[in-house]
């Protein structure tokens, strides 16, 4: 047959080499089967030719290869991360670890707490301050109220916190000594009453000032603030009255006020 001397140069044995006797497997078709053994190397080692990135990336189809000193930016793509875009990286609503959005008038008003504020003043003047008990300073007109739903005002001279949080109150009263010739004092405090309770002065909140005369048209004023923690239904009120002497003392015109400011507990 034609393959005989071919397979029998194969099975031949090599005498200038000593080497054994190589016999060939076939298969079910008569081919010869060659086994391969992997060997592991490196990419740039002896068993590859040198060539060129360009051939490479002319095998690729789906990418192309830079040159480490050729770099290429990435291509545009700000507005996909900005307000519509479809990767959007901020957030209007504020939550754990988000980045802050400016809202639609350049805000962060749902993102930042700020303080609500109070003011009331008494714009009548002429409260003439009686001996003890205390009397309520009466303050008849509403400067400004940040937020209703925090501040409650009613009477002319109770402020009522409508949410728990921390607070600063300050009262301002100026008084004149209007008749009389002996020394007089008068005094100033806070009174605080919780939800439910009963009035009682804020400790710390005193204030005495000392009016000589009326002949010289004396005039003082008193002051006083706190700073405190409150619940829902608080209230608070400036109080007055004369300590001591009998001199008529009056509170003069729009110069006396009461001014809080609240912040979330």
């Amino acid at each position: 047959m034609s393959w005989l001397p071919w397979l029998q140069s194969l099975l031949t044995f090599r005498k200038d080499t000593g080497s054994d006797l190589v016999v060939p497997r076939l298969d079910a078709a008569g081919r010869i089967q060659v086994s391969i053994t992997d060997s592991p190397h490196d990419l740039g080692g002896a068993e590859h030719v040198a060539d060129t990135l360009a051939n490479l990336n002319a095998k690729i189809t789906d990418a192309n290869l830079d040159d480490s000193g050729d770099p290429r930016d990435p291509n545009a793509h700000a507005s996909s991360h900005q307000d519509g875009g479809g990767d959007e990286v901020a957030t209007a609503t504020p939550a754990a670890n988000a980045i802050p959005k400016a809202d639609g008038s350049s805000k962060l008003d749902a993102w930042v707490t700020h303080p609500e504020i109070f003011h009331a003043y008494d714009g009548s003047g002429g409260q003439t301050l009686s001996d003890l008990p205390p009397q309520d300073m009466e303050f008849d007109t509403l400067g400004f109220n940040s937020n209703t739903a925090v501040f409650s005002w009613a009477n002319d001279d109770e402020l009522t916190f409508d949410v728990d949080g921390k607070v600063e109150v300050e009262a301002r009263v100026t008084i004149e000594q209007t008749a009389g010739g002996g020394r007089t004092i008068a005094g100033l405090a806070l009174a605080y009453r919780p939800s439910g309770g009963s009035y009682a002065f804020v400790p710390g909140s005193r204030s005495h000032p000392y009016l000589r005369n009326s002949s010289d048209g004396n005039l003082q004023t008193l002051s006083t603030s706190v700073m405190a923690e409150v619940s829902a239904g608080d209230t608070v009120k400036a109080v007055v009255w004369r300590e001591s002497g009998s001199g008529t003392l009056q509170a003069l015109v729009s110069s006396s006020s009461l001014s809080a400011q609240w912040s979330p507990a």
